[in-house]
């Protein structure tokens, strides 16, 4: 895999509108998605070309940590389709959790402003779905483990074929559902998007998520599709549950593509 990301990162350098190593973008717009995710839309200083990129890359970003007094890299998953003018990132604001100490660079990307300048690295990643290819696609996602999916289904609402794509998203509660209404609005305009939330604590409001946490085996009839890709974004223990869940419902594990949110530790394959 190394040697796959290192080849893909010569590709991307090649490419028109590619760059090696750092290039330093703009923050030009910072949107609120959730309690705990802002999208920061970055635009390169210069002016000149970017690279284009699959749906489910990410970019690396560098910002200096004052109380570290250097800078720290991080990779966030771009969370629109592919176009000439901007890349967005989606980060969630990781707050301490018991021994768990706060995301120095979420935080540190949190207290940016529009205007603010970020050095970039371009687009790399080999978990991605081929806007090209015509499988259906099954995205299963938890918590800011969206953010792939949603480059995913722009993409798809933006190419001619609208590959057929059911997408099932978890998260604690509405509130920390980030592009809610955005989803909702893209599943009830498009017959080739069927969406599922589950919410661990539902609303007081009307609601058509499904309470508790997800249940591959509780929608097998809409998920087990003839050649679909299946793509899994979020924790470790997350993806390890619905991997083997997908496995036992017979899809095929050549056909399960995931990316871990955290450390890589995870070889399911």
């Amino acid at each position: 895999m190394i040697g796959i990301e290192a080849e893909m990162y010569q590709k991307t350098n090649n490419k028109k509108g590619g760059w090696k190593g750092w290039r330093t973008f703009v923050i030009s717009k910072i949107v609120k998605e959730s309690d705990e995710i802002n999208s920061f839309y970055l635009k390169p200083e210069d002016n000149k070309e970017i690279a284009n990129f699959y749906p489910g890359q990410y970019i690396s970003v560098s910002i200096f940590i004052s109380e570290l007094g250097h800078k720290q890299p991080r990779q966030y998953s771009l969370s629109s389709h592919s176009n000439n003018d901007y890349y967005r990132i989606s980060v969630k604001k990781e707050i301490s959790q018991n021994t768990t100490p706060d995301g120095i660079v979420s935080n540190a990307l949190h207290n940016k402003k529009e205007g603010d300048i970020i050095e970039v690295s371009a687009p790399a990643g080999v978990f991605f779905a081929d806007p090209k290819a015509t499988n259906p696609l099954v995205l299963v996602s938890g918590g800011v483990g969206l953010t792939p999916m949603m480059s995913m289904v722009e993409t798809n609402k933006n190419s001619l074929q609208k590959n057929q794509t059911v997408w099932i998203h978890s998260c604690r509660n509405e509130n920390v559902h980030a592009f809610k209404d955005t989803i909702e609005e893209l599943n009830n305009e498009n017959e080739w998007l069927t969406s599922f939330v589950f919410y661990e604590t539902l609303p007081e409001s009307e609601t058509n998520a499904i309470e508790g946490r997800i249940d591959l085996h509780q929608i097998k009839e809409e998920i087990l599709i003839e050649d679909a890709k299946y793509y899994i974004c979020g924790p470790a223990i997350f993806i390890k549950v619905q991997y083997q869940s997908l496995v036992a419902l017979g899809v095929n594990r050549e056909n399960i593509l995931y990316e871990e949110f955290g450390p890589q530790l995870l070889s399911l394959n």
